[in-house]
């Protein structure tokens, strides 16, 4: 039996138009692919507040005779209470900021401690304090938190809202960012807090 030629071409048709479909199917993913690339690119990558979560829950937390046991209670909700860490009082994040104070540079804010009205002349590398990675360094410059001394000092008031930015609300407490921030001050400038 032979077929008519309209038919045949009909089908070399047919084929034809399924290959030109499947061909713009893959490069429209492939420039959606591109496009997400970059823009992750731009944005910075991966989120490395999660990625360090990883790392440092992984392993075990080297305790010291200075550092006691933290215990971890639990609350009326169920949840677990975060570490207890040493925090300052208003009257000693003050009396360290006596002098930016004086001279309006800085002010003890109701919510989060110590802020620089603007940018002081040091500004320390907050990124260093695991944990804090460079988007969120970015929010803390935005409040107005530009150093390990402003961390250090922090109230309980201030880790509390400061908690509330956090993926992981507790990281503070767990990494105690306020101990980090008082030994990187103290390696950076040679003054204990």
């Amino acid at each position: 039996m032979e077929f008519p030629s309209s038919f045949l071409l009909a089908q070399t048709y047919d084929r034809e138009w399924w290959n030109a479909i499947f061909f713009a199917l893959f490069i429209g993913f492939a420039l959606a692919a591109l496009v997400w690339l970059v823009i992750w690119m731009l944005l910075g990558g991966e989120d490395s507040e999660e990625i360090e979560t990883v790392e440092t829950t992984a392993a075990e937390p080297e305790i010291t005779e200075e550092e006691p046991t933290q215990a971890v209670e639990d609350n009326d909700s169920g949840e677990e209470a975060p570490p207890q860490i040493e925090t300052a009082s208003e009257e000693e994040a003050k009396g360290a900021f006596a002098e930016e104070i004086a001279s309006g540079k800085a002010r003890m804010d109701d919510t989060y401690g110590i802020v620089f009205a603007s940018e002081p002349d040091e500004v320390d590398d907050l990124k260093v304090i695991s944990g804090i990675a460079k988007v969120l360094e970015g929010k803390l410059h935005g409040i107005g938190v530009y150093t390990f001394k402003q961390v250090a000092f922090w109230t309980d008031g201030a880790c509390s809202e400061f908690s509330k930015m956090l993926t992981f609300k507790d990281r503070i407490y767990r990494d105690n960012w306020i101990k980090q921030a008082k030994e990187l001050h103290e390696e950076k400038y040679g003054e204990k807090l």
